[in-house]
């Protein structure tokens, strides 16, 4: 069955999403998605999966496949829990940048402030380690605590974990390179606590969760929540695949205990395309957010780096943000695409679901389609909204002035006083009733005329600083 659905966040810009659910040529589209996602778990024998595509705002579509519980012959359904393993760590990072915007932490804080009487892992050259080093991985933090708890199932608790920091070692300077680690984000879950005043689960529930209304997702899930899918290990020849238990992470819970669904990730994704000020759904403010996409750490090939929790890579021409996460059983992906504002989330309950296979079909199917889609609307929105020339004049305050012009056709923004005017420009698309962006820039800053009674022009805004309008 092909389900077209959406949620209800706080919305953005005009009516997109809604014209993307109704087009023909989407619609079709997913319905061959939906047979070459089943043909390609069948071909790889996988026991199910979950899929959502998200559309700035809008969960365009969700949907099953296979079993969640082979035993039984219990299907996948949009509603079906999975472990989203190290997926977990975006939210970590969100609790982390929540703190410091409302002034408890700075990202260059160090580890050691926060956690007083706990030795850290000492550095090789002695360089204190930053909350910034822990959610871009480059601490030099050893990749897990101790013991085996991977070949157990038996994780330390927090406590313990904490106690085993003494004995531990960096594996690299700080800042040197990027060396992946559960235990820098276990610890920057500790900060999470310390710097809030409340538990790591407390904060993250009230805070990120709740209103996201992301109310099918567990910080520490349970097994018999149902509709909770079957974990199971791998494909071997000639036996049945073995079920895998389904451990909690303890103290390791920041870095990967979490389980979600594919439509509660979507909220996830889409408050990634969102603008505006803290409120609501919009849990951080669009500067804040964009820094978390902001590549902090290169990698040597420039394909690929690292943000705050998210990682950064190149795929098809297009900038691609997310983060992969894996735990017993389970095999997740989440990525999206800020120009296209275009995001896909997998879920798989096998060792091997191999969530990549599904997520790269979703978005070479449905990519350009979008792209065209979104540039119709926006010739659309043009030659139907506001004249132009109602914004064009000149704005100013104090000695900060612009002047809005029309050049080659298109609403233009002129600094005067830079040193090279014409290299400075910016030039405006719309995106909603009098509101703006840097043309070609889905997260550049939102430009916005305010009008009077008579419909001219008088103020424009820029996040939130205006300039009034000084012609006649």
């Amino acid at each position: 069955m092909l389900a077209v659905s959406g949620f209800h966040p706080q919305a953005t810009g005009a009516d997109a999403p809604a014209r993307t659910a109704t087009d023909p040529e989407i619609h079709a589209a997913l319905q061959v998605l939906a047979l070459g996602l089943e043909s390609q778990r069948r071909e790889r024998d996988q026991p199910g999966l979950a899929i959502a595509v998200v559309v700035d705002q809008e969960l365009l579509w969700q949907q099953g496949f296979g079993q969640a519980d082979l035993a039984s012959g219990r299907p996948v359904t949009p509603q079906t829990r999975f472990r989203i393993g190290s997926i977990s760590k975006l939210f970590t990072a969100t609790a982390i940048l929540q703190l410091r915007d409302a002034g408890r932490l700075q990202l260059q804080d160090r580890v050691a402030n926060f956690l007083p009487g706990v030795e850290l892992p000492v550095a090789i050259d002695a360089t204190p380690i930053t909350i910034e080093q822990l959610l871009t991985h480059t601490a030099g933090f050893p990749r897990e605590s101790t013991p085996a708890y991977w070949n157990e199932a038996d994780f330390p608790t927090r406590d313990e974990m904490l106690q085993a920091l003494r004995a531990q070692r960096s594996v690299a300077a700080p800042d040197t390179e990027v060396r992946y680690s559960n235990l820098g984000y276990a610890v920057a879950g500790e900060i999470v606590a310390r710097a809030s005043g409340k538990s790591y689960v407390e904060f993250v529930e009230a805070r990120i969760l709740q209103p996201l209304g992301m109310t099918a997702t567990a910080v520490t899930p349970r097994a018999d929540t149902a509709p909770f899918a079957t974990g199971y290990g791998p494909r071997l020849a000639g036996r049945p695949r073995e079920v895998e238990r389904l451990p909690d992470a303890k103290g390791l819970t920041p870095a990967g205990n979490f389980s979600s669904t594919v439509a509660d990730l979507g909220q996830f994704v889409s408050l990634q395309f969102r603008d505006g000020p803290v409120g609501g759904a919009q849990i951080l403010k669009t500067a804040t957010l964009r820094s978390m996409h902001r590549v902090r750490w290169l990698q040597p090939d420039w394909q690929r780096g690292q943000g705050l929790g998210f990682y950064v890579r190149l795929a098809d021409r297009q900038t691609r943000i997310g983060h992969a996460g894996s735990m017993p059983g389970f095999r997740a992906l989440l990525e999206f695409e800020p120009k296209r504002k275009l995001g896909v989330v997998v879920l798989t309950n096998a060792n091997d679901g191999e969530p990549s296979v599904y997520l790269e079909q979703a978005f070479a199917i449905l990519g350009p389609l979008v792209e065209r889609l979104a540039t119709q609307h926006r010739e659309t929105s043009a030659s139907t909204a506001t004249d132009s020339r109602t914004y064009v004049g000149t704005y100013a305050w104090k000695e900060l002035v612009v002047h809005v012009m029309e050049l080659e056709g298109a609403l233009t923004v002129i600094r005067p006083n830079d040193a090279n005017p014409w290299q400075s420009r910016v030039v405006l698309e719309r995106t909603g009733e009098h509101l703006f962006r840097e043309r070609g820039n889905a997260s550049g800053e939102p430009y916005r005329f305010e009008l009077d009674s008579r419909g001219r022009a008088i103020k424009l805004w820029t996040d939130n600083f205006y300039r009034l309008r000084t012609d006649p």
